[in-house]
């Protein structure tokens, strides 16, 4: 019985690890920029010879890259698929959407991990910090903890048919910058969101451009829960 639901997850697995494979050269680029980001910012402790500063620094900098890793390999997840025009074989799957977002989740779980430990090794190569003594494994356990709350923030609700339908988000990077640069708004501010959230039924349903019209009827910079976009027929 438990196999009939492990099979498909690890199958999503390995098959975004297929996928992250084709492209490991560039990979190999985005992880050593985020090496020589991630240093430049550490070695703002070291050159003030801080080394509290410096660890200070290096953990804000590795827990950053490890959820923006795991945020965006879930949140782009879709777009890959459409990349590779495999996107409607996944929806047509005999498999439920919980075991699909499972496997994805799962992956963008290994994977940012993995990135983070070779980001953590240029680090000390560039740093120079000692991680004698260090409970790595602890702090392995603690990130694979709290990325079960994270995933959440890489996923929208969507509901609707070809005359439209309705988009929900607990939590976003723009409310959360907004709010923090500039506090509560009287007016929704997530114009780009519309956008996409209108291409997006247009493609799954095969519409052409600008079919549908979206408006976001509940905002979270203005006081609501969660933010809601609602698309309707042009």
């Amino acid at each position: 019985m438990l196999e009939r639901y492990l099979r498909p997850m690890w199958a999503f697995v390995f098959r975004d690890w297929h996928l992250t494979r084709r492209y490991m050269s560039w990979v190999a680029v985005f992880v050593f920029y985020a090496i020589v980001n991630s240093a430049t910012i550490a070695l703002i402790g070291k050159a003030q010879d801080d080394f509290r500063l410096t660890l200070t620094l290096l953990l804000g900098v590795l827990l950053w890259s490890f959820l923006s890793a795991m945020y965006n390999e879930i949140a782009n997840s879709i777009s890959y698929e459409r990349w590779e025009g495999t996107l409607e074989y996944t929806f047509m799957a005999p498999v439920s959407r919980l075991i699909h977002l499972t496997g994805v989740s799962l992956f963008a779980i290994i994977f940012s991990v993995i990135r983070t430990i070779v980001i953590l090794v240029g680090l000390v190569l560039f740093i120079q910090v000692s991680v004698t003594g260090a409970n790595l494994l602890g702090v392995l356990v603690v990130l694979l903890v709290a990325s079960l709350a994270f995933m959440g923030l890489g996923l929208m609700a969507a509901s609707g048919t070809a005359a439209g339908g309705e988009v929900k988000l607990k939590h976003t990077h723009v409310d959360e910058g907004w709010i923090k640069k500039w506090g509560p708004h009287n007016k929704p501010i997530n114009h780009v969101t519309c956008g996409f959230v209108a291409a997006m039924f247009a493609a799954a349903f095969a519409r052409p451009a600008r079919s549908y019209h979206v408006t976001e009827t509940a905002s979270i910079v203005m006081g609501a829960a969660e933010r809601v976009h609602v698309a309707k027929d042009a």
